[in-house]
């Protein structure tokens, strides 16, 4: 059984997956993510080839073929490349064994993984009387459970079918990652030795696009396993919020999105709010949480005018 500490006494480090695409947004997150985050540490974890680029930043750097060894680029490419199935998922995956790689380098009972492209806008406090938490939302893929089930042989499943624990951060306990790990690597059904050549192989082909996801695999087994470890966040979230703001938002516009959203991600492409919002006038006028539901809402008309399908998740 795992006992919760005084959230004030607990200590976590920060991790950013980094890549050149979100170097760009992680300039203007940067601050915010040190001021509103309350990491003890805050570690890029990212290629070579960027690492300069980084250490002018004042973060820690990281080199992702080397958190642990064996888990490299290169190897993941390989095992999918082994099995016939699409190696431009590479760095998806490989992002998602990353951040339980680290599992094995903190010396902290917790660590936050934080989307380098999404934008803390307010402060956050991830324990509640001492009660660490987890950002709960919608999403749903069918895949993730499949491989689920398969890598626990039935005994780990979706915990509640309203809840998604794919979100920009996850607040995960070393322990239990560890566990996790563990338990993943005991399935002698598997083919491989280590985690992540078993996730590779038990992810079926049909499935490989959207085969696995680390925070729906930590998140359900927590809720089963650790039921009353953790409490629930409610964060107030935009997913796109280039549609509104652009990919290089200025301090204005950051602000004007802190007075709705606790969360901004710099995603999707730009529309016509983008340059609206440079103005004073529109900004004072306006609400971005009126203005993301009115883009949003057109955007839903218009897929199931096309017949695509509903876009399941906030």
């Amino acid at each position: 059984m795992l006992n919760n500490q005084s959230g004030s006494n607990i200590k976590y480090d920060a991790i950013l997956l980094v890549t050149e695409k979100s170097l760009h947004v992680l300039e203007i997150s940067l601050p915010y993510i040190k001021k509103n985050l309350g990491a003890q540490k805050i570690y890029a974890i990212a290629p070579s080839r960027i690492q300069d680029k980084l250490k002018t930043m004042s973060v820690g750097y990281i080199d992702e073929d080397s958190l642990i060894p064996g888990l490299t680029f290169r190897r993941i490419k390989k095992l999918i490349e082994n099995r016939g199935l699409d190696t431009n998922r590479t760095g998806w995956y490989y992002q998602q064994f990353l951040k339980y790689g680290f599992s094995y380098v903190t010396k902290n009972e917790y660590y936050l993984t934080w989307d380098a492209d999404t934008i803390p806008l307010n402060s956050i406090t991830y324990f509640k009387d001492g009660k660490p938490s987890f950002v709960e939302k919608k999403e749903m893929h069918q895949g993730y459970f499949n491989t689920l089930n398969t890598l626990f042989r039935g005994e780990i499943h979706r915990y509640d079918s309203s809840v998604s624990f794919v979100a920009e951060n996850m607040l995960f306990n070393t322990t239990i990652v560890r566990e996790i790990i563990e338990r993943i690597e005991s399935n002698e059904s598997l083919d491989g030795n280590i985690f992540y050549e078993k996730i590779i192989n038990a992810v079926e082909p049909e499935d490989f696009q959207s085969g696995f996801s680390e925070f729906e695999t930590y998140g359900n087994y927590v809720r089963i396993k650790h039921p009353d470890l953790y409490g629930s966040l409610n964060l107030r979230t935009l997913r796109n919020g280039s549609f509104f703001v652009g990919r290089e938002p200025t301090q204005d516009q950051v602000e004007w999105a802190q007075r709705d959203f606790d969360i901004m991600s710099i995603e999707g492409r730009e529309t016509f709010v983008v340059k609206l919002s440079t103005h004073k006038w529109f900004r004072k006028v306006f609400r971005l949480k009126t203005i993301s539901k009115l883009v949003l809402k057109m955007r839903s008309m218009r897929r199931t005018i096309l017949g695509l399908e509903k876009l399941d998740y906030d």
